[in-house]
C-alpha cells in the first residue's frame, strides 16, 4: 500500500516541499501570481484594450478631419516638337464636424516648346443639409462604446486571470476526484477481500475468486487513471509555476501534497449579494440598449436622402505663348453653385463669372429624374419599418434573457451558498472520522486498510468543499462583471 495511504493529512501538510514555500504566501496565492504574469489570456485582454483605443482615435480624428496632397496627374509627352510637360498637384481638407466643410486647392501646370500654362484653382463646398456628420458621430461613439469595454476588461485584468486559474483548478481537482474515487474503490475492495480471507473461504471457492477478481480489477482501473491524471497534473503544475521532478514512484505523495495545499489555501468568500442586481445595472442589459438605439438611428440616417449642398470656387490661370510671337492671357474667374438630391430627383444650379467681363455671367443647370428611384425609397420606407418591428422585438426577447439572468444569478447564489455549507459539514465530518481513525489506527484498534479509507473520504470531502469554494469566487467575479456595481464585491473591501 502507498505511503500516503498510512500517513494523517496533519503530518503530509508539515512536508510540503514546493518552491517558495519560504515566503508568507500561500500555494493559491504564489500560483495565481504566477498566472497574472506569464497569462496569454491578460496579454490578450491588455492588446485588445491598446487595440480598441487606436480605433477610436482613429475613428475621432476621421470625425473632425480628412485631408490630402498629391501631385495629381503627372505628364510627360515625347513628340517632335519637343517634350511637353503637365501637371496638377493638389491639396485639400475636410471637416465633417462642420457639415462636411471642405478646402481645395489646385495648381495646374504645363510648359511645352510652344508655351507655358499656370493657374490657381481654389474652392469650398459646405452641405447645407445633411446626415453625413451624424453618420460620422454615431460611428465615433460606437468606437467608444467598445473602447470603453475593452478599458473596463483592462480593470478587471486579474480577476479574468484569476477566472481562468479558478476554471482550472476546478477541472483538475474534478479530475482529482475521479483519481481519489479508484483509489478508494480499490481499498474497499482490498477491505472486502480482506475479510473473505479472514472469514475463511477457500481459494477455490466462488465467492473468494470474486473478491479477488473485483480487488485486482479496481487496482488495474486505479493505476489506469493514475497515469492519465499524473500527465494531466504535470501540465497543471508547469502553469502554475510549479518545477518538481515528478515521477509514477513519487507522484501519488507529491499530488496529494499539492491538492491538499491547494484546496486548504483557496479563500473562502462571501457570496456576492444579489439583492444589488438590477435590469437597469446589467451591463449586458445596457449593451443591448445602446446596440438597438444605435441600430434604429443608422437606419434613419441611411434612409434620409435628401441633401442640399453648396460650393463656391476661384480660378486664376496665365496662358503664356511663345510661337509664333510671344503673347499673354490671363484669366480670372469666380464660380459657385448648389445641388440638391431627392429621390428620384437631382438638381444642380451654378453661375461662372469672369472678372473681365462681370456683366456677362454664366449659368448652368442639371436635371436628373429617375422614377424608379422613387419607388425603390418607398419600398426601402417599408422595409426599413419593418426591420424596426423586427429589431424592437429582439430587443424585448434580449430584455427578457437578461432579466432571466439576473433572477438565475440570484438562484445559483442560493444553491451555491447550500452547496458551501453542506460540502463544509461533510468536510467537518470525515476530517473528524480521519482523525478518529488515524488515532485507533496509531493505538494498534484498527487495521491499515480502514486508516486508509478513512484517510480517502477525508480527501475527497476537502476537494469537494474546495471546489466549494472555488465556485463562489467565480460566482463573485462573473457577477461583478456583469454588472455596474458602484460598491465592490463583500470580501475584497
Amino acid at each position: 500500500m502507498k505511503k500516503y495511504l498510512a500517513g494523517s493529512i496533519c503530518a503530509i501538510l508539515c512536508v510540503l516541499a514546493f518552491p517558495n514555500e519560504q515566503t508568507s504566501q500561500s500555494l493559491y496565492e504564489r500560483c495565481l501570481n504566477y498566472r497574472e504574469q506569464n497569462s496569454p489570456a491578460f496579454i490578450k485582454v491588455q492588446n485588445e484594450a491598446i487595440i480598441a483605443e487606436n480605433s477610436y482615435r482613429q475613428q475621432r480624428i476621421a470625425s473632425y478631419v480628412a485631408a490630402q496632397l498629391g501631385s495629381g496627374n503627372v505628364n510627360l509627352n515625347f513628340s517632335d516638337d519637343g517634350l511637353e510637360f503637365g501637371m496638377e498637384p493638389f491639396a485639400s481638407i475636410s471637416l465633417p464636424f462642420l457639415n462636411n466643410l471642405n478646402f481645395g486647392l489646385n495648381l495646374p501646370f504645363a510648359k511645352s516648346e510652344k508655351g507655358s500654362m499656370s493657374g490657381i484653382n481654389f474652392s469650398v463646398g459646405i452641405d447645407i443639409y445633411s446626415k453625413a456628420y451624424a453618420k460620422h458621430k454615431l460611428a465615433q461613439k460606437a468606437a467608444l462604446q467598445a473602447k470603453n469595454a475593452a478599458v473596463e476588461q483592462l480593470a478587471y485584468g486579474k480577476q479574468i486571470v484569476e477566472a481562468e486559474f479558478l476554471s482550472d483548478s476546478k477541472e483538475i481537482m474534478n479530475a482529482y476526484i475521479d483519481y481519489v474515487n479508484k483509489q478508494l474503490a480499490k481499498v474497499s475492495s482490498a477491505i472486502e477481500f480482506r475479510k473473505i480471507e479472514i472469514e475463511g473461504y477457500a481459494k477455490s471457492s466462488t465467492r473468494y475468486k470474486a473478491a479477488q477478481l473485483k480487488a485486482l480489477a479496481a487496482e488495474r482501473q486505479a493505476k489506469t487513471i493514475e497515469k492519465i491524471f499524473f500527465k494531466n497534473a504535470n501540465k497543471f503544475f508547469a502553469s502554475c509555476g510549479i518545477e518538481k521532478q515528478l515521477t509514477l514512484e513519487n507522484f501519488e505523495t507529491e499530488a496529494e501534497k499539492f491538492f491538499s495545499e491547494l484546496a486548504e489555501s483557496i479563500p473562502e468568500k462571501e457570496i456576492f449579494d444579489t439583492a444589488l442586481l438590477h435590469l437597469e445595472n446589467s451591463k449586458k442589459f445596457i449593451e443591448v440598449k445602446q446596440n438597438y438605439k444605435r441600430t434604429i438611428e443608422t437606419r434613419k440616417i441611411e434612409n434620409s436622402s435628401f441633401t442640399l449642398s453648396a460650393n463656391a470656387g476661384v480660378s486664376i490661370s496665365q496662358n503664356k505663348i511663345t510661337v509664333p510671337v510671344v503673347s499673354t492671357q490671363n484669366n480670372k474667374s469666380m464660380s459657385g453653385g448648389l445641388t440638391f438630391k431627392f429621390p428620384g430627383l437631382s438638381l444642380s444650379s451654378g453661375v461662372t463669372l469672369n472678372f473681365d467681363k462681370p456683366k456677362n455671367p454664366s449659368l448652368n443647370f442639371s436635371l436628373i429624374f429617375n422614377p424608379l428611384e422613387i419607388y425603390y425609397k418607398v419600398l426601402s420606407d417599408k422595409n426599413a419599418k419593418l426591420q424596426t418591428e423586427i429589431d424592437t422585438l429582439n430587443f424585448k426577447t434580449e430584455t427578457e434573457k437578461c432579466e432571466e439572468q439576473i433572477q438565475n444569478a440570484k438562484s445559483n447564489a442560493e444553491n451555491l451558498q447550500l452547496i458551501k455549507e453542506a460540502a463544509n459539514y461533510e468536510y467537518d465530518i470525515y476530517k473528524q472520522n480521519a482523525d478518529d481513525i488515524q488515532k485507533l489506527f496509531t493505538d494498534g484498534f484498527t487495521t491499515k486498510l480502514d486508516n486508509a479509507q478513512a484517510h480517502l473520504e477525508f480527501m475527497q470531502s476537502l476537494i469537494k468543499f474546495a471546489q466549494a469554494k472555488t465556485e463562489i469566487i467565480l460566482f463573485n467575479i462573473q457577477t461583478i462583471q456583469s454588472f455596474v456595481i458602484e460598491s465592490k464585491m463583500q470580501g475584497e473591501q
